[in-house]
């Protein structure tokens, strides 16, 4: 129920649930009206063979900044969990990122020895580089290393992943994001703090949620009122109750409906199934196939339960398909990734820059608010930021 002092927050993911607590803790009544039949964002999971199934892929949290770990361990419990993944190559199950232990289980041992070498004296041991420096490179073994590694395991994926026949022109940030390994360590991340909620992301976010001033309506139909964004100042307006603020978790360009046209997003559909737990085929909850398939990835909820100490006979498996975002899809209805090109961005801006003229009653927030790549820390440091800045919330 709107009050003189309410806000609204569209979107019970774990933006949208961060703003509404540090909102109702400052005194703010916040109306959370979420599209879904659930809260957690694409967090969502449950509990499902002894493990926890994440129901649109997995979330592994992992950050190196100590308030953000801080701040999550105030509502749940955790466990610590390190992350592997393997990639499918030439028959062989080979750990990513790429590091010397990679190289030894891909290339003939002399060789393998020499490009090690290389690696060290070049880069020094311990560091990491990306594929660009590789390709780059003056040397004709380091080059012939980065071209190896972008053909066996960034260019199929990125293909499939990004939908595009020259994952070259996407953001260099998304090549970036796989760098490779001058060590034999397999972690994925190589961050301070890493672990699990104990009890699942949906009762975390639940705990975040669990507070008298916040309400939650879950498969809520929105109807925002534009009008009142651009002719009025004192409020904004869902359904027709009035609000002081409103912060958008959802597509930027659906805030306005579309009005420059539907930015590109890349979308997810899984297939989940059951199997006999066997380490052979699946040495680590994630398992690449860069090449071949349609699929990207499959995701092995098991080694979930190993973490909580628990020994299920059985495993949930979730194979990962990606596709282009369509609404009116079954498959691809979900809008999960905005698009890393130089043109979606700049289609983006100009939906950043009507947003400018309603900033007094509406902000844009998390990864369909602000077109960008988050991760789970990322989301909830931006998060943090948003209300740092909204100096009205603290009156």
């Amino acid at each position: 129920m709107a009050t003189n002092k309410a806000i609204a927050v569209i979107g019970a993911g774990l933006t949208g649930s961060i703003i509404a607590r540090h909102a109702a803790e400052a005194g703010w009544q916040v109306d959370i009206y979420e599209k879904r039949s659930h809260i957690g964002g694409n967090c969502f999971d449950y509990e499902d063979l002894g493990s926890y199934t994440h129901q649109y892929g997995p979330h592994l949290f992992h950050t190196s900044d100590s308030r953000t770990a801080q701040y999550l361990q105030l509502f749940a419990d955790f466990i610590p969990y390190q992350h592997k993944v393997h990639a499918l190559i030439d028959g062989g199950m080979v750990p990513i990122p790429y590091s010397l232990k990679s190289l030894s289980l891909t290339h003939p041992p002399s060789l393998a020895e020499r490009i090690s070498e290389k690696l060290i004296e070049s880069y020094g041991y311990g560091s990491q580089v990306t594929i660009y420096s590789l390709l780059s490179s003056d040397d004709s073994d380091l080059k012939s290393l980065g071209q190896y590694i972008y053909d066996k395991i960034f260019h199929g994926y990125s293909c499939k992943q990004w939908g595009t026949d020259s994952p070259l022109e996407l953001d260099k940030n998304v090549l970036n994001r796989i760098p490779v390994r001058i060590s034999n360590d397999s972690s994925y991340f190589l961050d301070r703090y890493q672990f699990l909620p104990k009890y699942g992301y949906t009762s975390l976010i639940q705990n975040i949620l669990d507070h008298p001033l916040i309400s939650v309506e879950c498969g809520h139909p929105i109807t925002l009122n534009h009008g009142h964004f651009t002719n009025a100042r004192s409020h904004a307006t869902i359904n027709d109750q009035k609000y002081r603020h409103i912060f958008f978790s959802g597509m930027i360009d659906s805030l306005f409906d579309f009005k420059h046209g539907p930015l590109p997003y890349r979308s997810l559909s899984f297939t989940l199934s059951q199997a006999a737990i066997d380490l052979s085929k699946r040495p680590s909850m994630q398992t690449n196939f860069p090449c071949n398939y349609d699929f990207t990835r499959i995701s092995d909820y098991s080694f979930i339960s190993k973490a909580l100490g628990r020994s299920p006979e059985t495993a949930r498996i979730a194979t990962e398909y990606p596709g282009t975002y369509d609404p009116s899809s079954v498959q691809f209805q979900d809008p999960f990734y905005p698009l890393f090109t130089k043109e979606a961005r700049m289609h983006y801006e100009k939906y950043a820059n009507e947003l400018a003229s309603i900033s007094s009653l509406i902000t844009a927030c998390g990864r369909l608010g602000h077109y960008k790549y988050y991760d789970m820390d990322d989301a909830i440091i931006a998060a943090f930021g948003i209300v740092e800045k909204s100096t009205f919330l603290r009156q």
